[in-house]
């Protein structure tokens, strides 16, 4: 419906029809009819004036003023005719307002059959004071859908002296609502939109908004209801002081009038001034020049806060067991303290849809976690599981045992399962256990679930996104003033920086894999007092990395060194198992003891009533590393390996030479094991240091 049929509509029949309401009647009618015109007022109103009061233009919502201009008129004749449709709009709708407020009070209003979708708790807020004197617009202003309506545009931001005046009565009405109902939002529109607004409006010299669109109508207004308007909002602006300012918990039954004045009054300069500021100050270097406007700067500035409280809310609540909830469903999940605080009585609050909109954000890095933390939970299970599993056994019995004591989660699905029992036979055991024995998978457990912790931390943190605050959280007209505060507090906390430190750092790791400097690593590694600052001035590195931080370099060069130790080790291994073959006399003693370990039946490594730990095993497996490790120091599960490369050799069949089998069993394996551990680094990089705990959590370092 165009503007001025709205208008017609208000002034002809909606005016008459609540003056001569029967009192039995008022609250239907206002459920029914005023409630839904409000509503509808309130957004074109809300979109006109904001146009015009901060593009200069009403766009595209009088209709007739366009149809006015496509054929024939002129721009200026345009303008002014859609400057007066929307005053003319505004006041008609602010006369309404103050009719409501005017009604004679009907108790009748408050009984809960006629509150729409209003608790018995809520309506409870109703105090005497509020029902008997201003229970139509308590009434009115308690639906939830027309308080989300309301803003300072539906009163035309007090541009209009004509509307001002009219609307003041309702506005004074709500100011006494909130006070008899604690109402969080109506209180929070009084306090952050009507109490600013209104001090603009009284500020004549303040190069803002209202004074600027009041000059531009100046022709249209009417100067005696103006200065009239003005005596008013003061007497508003001192009503709004003394409840919410100055007695902000209402404590103060009657204070001393001539001490609140004089109070009010400096009050009201300090806020000019501190507008003055807010106005003259430097546009951000980075803010588009053409888009800025320190008015809405403000207005987000305020909204901060609320926003930060969200974005807190959202990240606490575990919403991963649930797909893409709901907002009801999210409605329910809100704390308590956050609902009280922020006025939230039901899940169409404006607030529970950007929570839900966050949610959808953080799902998929909730889900991945949830995943991982599965996922590592099996490996470990797979890696501990007595009997032990090794490369011969069968991935569906492996699933098979690995569900009797871990059932499938409802949330997971069977895919993840094969997900973990391919990782544990395709990595885990692929690249870290060549050989199987009992004793192998014994002495290094601990090892290898360290690197199932690491690859599943990493996995999951290469996946997805964390939960970070974004300009698309808040209200349109807010949006590039939100841009901009997360890219000042990205910069403040170090946020990019921290970007750029981790990609330096990955290439620094990708380096350190291709084996170039092995060399200058043991070095390293082997210095005692592993100077990172000499390392980093070796050429290459210091063209390539020098801007790349000590400390993550350091993590990197303890890293790579144990990586460079385990393929030295696996070197000396090799070595010392071909010497056997090279020298008879050893061979022969080796062979000794193969013998008696295999009549113990050490090899017999899928027998479960075995006592590995047998006396006779820890003497014969101390023998074996005196004679082929002497000096070396290799732990006990990889003199078992020896052990187990040794007897594999010695049960091939075909082969004329043990130099050969030696190469083929032995060494094709040392060098593809030399060269899986060197992989696997990449894929389980993870490091819990500061710059990448930035990036993992961004909400705890930038807000």
């Amino acid at each position: 419906m165009e503007f001025r049929h709205v208008s017609k509509l208000i002034d002809l029949f909606i005016l008459p029809l609540v003056k001569c309401c029967p009192r039995e009647l008022l609250g239907e009618w206002i459920l029914k009819l005023l409630l839904p015109l409000l509503s509808e007022c309130g957004y074109a109103l809300s979109d006109a004036w904001f146009s015009l009061l901060n593009e200069g233009q009403g766009h595209d919502l009088p209709y007739l003023a366009h149809s006015f201009g496509y054929l024939g008129g002129s721009e200026e004749r345009v303008k002014k005719l859609e400057g007066c449709l929307l005053l003319d709009m505004t006041r008609k709708v602010s006369k309404l307002l103050g009719v409501l407020a005017s009604v004679e009070p009907n108790d009748a209003l408050m009984r809960l059959d006629l509150l729409p979708g209003i608790t018995v708790k809520t309506a409870s807020l109703c105090d005497s004071k509020c029902a008997a004197t201003y229970s139509v617009v308590g009434y009115t202003i308690l639906d939830d859908w027309f308080i989300r309506m309301l803003n300072m545009n539906l009163f035309g931001s007090w541009v209009d002296g004509e509307a001002t005046m009219d609307a003041l009565p309702f506005c004074h009405a709500l100011v006494q609502v909130a006070v008899a109902t604690k109402h969080v939002k109506l209180r929070r529109l009084i306090v952050d939109a009507m109490l600013p607004a209104t001090i603009k409006r009284l500020c004549d010299d303040l190069p803002c908004a209202v004074q600027q669109t009041i000059r531009k109508l100046s022709c249209q207004l009417n100067p005696s209801k103006s200065k009239t308007a003005t005596e008013d909002l003061w007497v508003l602006c001192e009503a709004i002081y003394k409840v919410f300012i100055q007695n902000p918990d209402f404590t103060i039954e009657d204070p001393d009038r001539e001490n609140t004045v004089d109070r009010f009054k400096d009050w009201f300069s300090r806020q000019k001034q501190e507008l003055l500021v807010k106005a003259s100050c430097p546009i951000p270097a980075d803010f588009p020049v053409n888009m800025w406007n320190w008015e809405l700067e403000d207005e987000f500035q305020r909204y901060l806060p609320t926003y930060v409280d969200i974005l807190y809310e959202a990240d606490a609540m575990d919403c991963s067991e649930y797909e893409y909830p709901c907002q009801s469903t999210l409605f329910e999940k809100l704390r308590p303290e956050f609902r009280l605080k922020h006025g939230i009585s039901n899940s169409l609050d404006d607030h529970v849809r950007i929570i839900r909109d966050m949610v959808y954000r953080k799902l998929p890095a909730a889900w991945s976690e949830m995943h991982s933390h599965q996922m590592d939970e099996w490996l470990c299970k797979l890696i501990s599981l007595k009997p032990y599993l090794t490369h011969s056994n069968k991935r569906h019995s492996a699933m098979a045992r690995l569900m009797e004591d871990l059932p499938i989660d409802a949330k997971l699905s069977p895919l993840d399962v094969k997900d973990a029992i391919a990782t544990f036979y395709n990595v885990i055991l692929y690249y870290l256990e060549p050989k199987f024995h009992p004793l192998i998978r014994e002495g290094q457990k601990d090892f290898l679930i360290k690197i199932a912790h690491q690859f599943n931390f990493a996995q999951e943190a290469n996946s997805c996104k964390p939960l970070e605050p974004e300009f698309i959280d808040s209200p349109g007209h807010l949006q590039p003033y939100a841009c901009e505060y997360i890219y000042r507090m990205n910069i403040y906390c170090n946020y990019f920086e921290a970007r750029e430190h981790v990609r330096l750092h990955q290439e620094f790791d990708q380096y350190l894999a291709s084996g170039e400097l092995d060399d200058n690593v043991y070095k390293f590694n082997s210095s005692h007092d592993k100077s990172v600052l000499q390392f980093a001035e070796k050429h290459v590195v210091k063209s390539r990395f020098g801007k790349l931080d000590h400390k993550l370099m350091k993590l990197s060069l303890d890293d790579r060194a144990h990586i460079v130790h385990a393929q030295r080790q696996i070197y000396t291994y090799c070595e010392n198992l071909r010497d056997i073959l090279a020298n008879k006399e050893l061979n022969v003693s080796i062979q000794k003891l193969r013998n008696k370990l295999e009549e113990e039946g050490f090899f017999d490594v899928d027998n479960d009533s075995i006592d590995w730990d047998k006396p006779c095993f820890v003497s014969l497996i101390g023998r074996f590393k005196q004679l082929v490790f002497k000096g070396h120091g290799c732990p006990r599960h990889v003199v078992v390996q020896g052990i187990m490369e040794y007897w594999a050799i010695s049960q091939r069949s075909g082969v004329k030479t043990g130099q050969f089998s030696l190469e083929k069993v032995v060494e094709e394996e040392c060098r593809r094991w030399k060269k899986n551990i060197a992989d696997l680094w990449m894929d389980t990089r993870y490091y819990e240091e500061s710059y990448h705990d930035i990036l993992r959590n961004p909400l705890t370092k930038i807000l």
